[in-house]
C-alpha cells in the first residue's frame, strides 16, 4: 500500500506540503526539511527513469505520468518502513535508507533495477520502462552521502541502464 508515516500524525496540510501529488512519494521540500539533516541515513539510491522525454513525446503526457506513478509504486515495494522515497525532480527519485550494510545495499540497487523488468503500463503494451540506478554509501557519513548524491543529480552522471555504487571514502566500485 501507499500509506506512509508523516510527521505529526497526518493532517491534510502536511500531506499537501510534503507529498508529491502525482506519485504520493515525499517531495523535495520534505527531503530538505526532514531527511537531509536527519543524520541516520547512510545510503542513498538515485533512480532515474530512462527516456521519460521520449515517452512523453511518443505516448503523451498522460502515459508519462502513469509511468512516474508506477515507478513510485515499484520503488515503494523496495523500501522498508524506515526508508524514505522522495520524488526529487521530474524523472528522478531518491531513496534514503537507514542502517544497511554495503553488501545488502549493493544487492538492493540491482534488485531495484530488475524490479522494472516485468513492469507493464496500461494502454501501452510495447512500452518497456527501465531505470538507471546510482547508489551512494557511507556508514556514519550522512552529510557527505547527501552532498555526493546531490552532485550526481545535478550533473545527471548516471551510467545508463545499469546500477553503479559509489562508496564514500573509497574509490567508486563497479557492480
Amino acid at each position: 500500500g501507499m500509506k506512509r508515516e508523516y510527521p505529526s500524525g497526518q493532517p491534510g496540510y502536511i500531506k499537501l506540503l510534503y507529498c508529491d501529488s502525482l506519485t504520493e512519494a515525499y517531495n523535495r521540500r520534505y527531503y530538505k526539511e526532514y531527511i537531509r539533516d536527519s543524520g541516520n541515513i547512510e545510503a542513498v539510491a538515485l533512480v532515474d527513469v530512462d527516456g521519460l522525454k521520449q515517452i512523453n513525446g511518443e505516448y503523451g503526457q498522460e502515459t508519462g505520468d502513469l509511468v512516474l506513478r508506477r515507478t513510485a509504486q515499484t520503488l515503494l515495494g523496495q523500501v522498508r518502513r524506515t526508508d524514505y522515497l522522495i520524488r526529487y525532480g521530474g524523472d528522478e527519485f531518491l531513496i534514503a535508507f537507514s542502517s544497511m550494510t554495503k553488501e545488502i545495499f549493493a544487492a538492493r540497487l540491482e534488485k531495484i533495477r530488475h524490479s522494472f523488468d516485468t513492469l507493464t503500463i496500461d494502454g501501452a503494451p510495447r512500452l518497456h520502462v527501465s531505470v538507471s540506478v546510482c547508489g551512494v554509501y557511507g556508514a556514519g557519513k550522512s552529510a557527505q552521502v547527501f552532498r555526493t548524491a546531490e552532485d550526481i543529480l545535478k550533473q545527471s552522471k548516471y551510467k545508463k541502464r545499469q546500477a553503479t555504487v559509489c562508496f564514500i571514502g573509497e574509490n567508486e566500485e563497479k557492480m
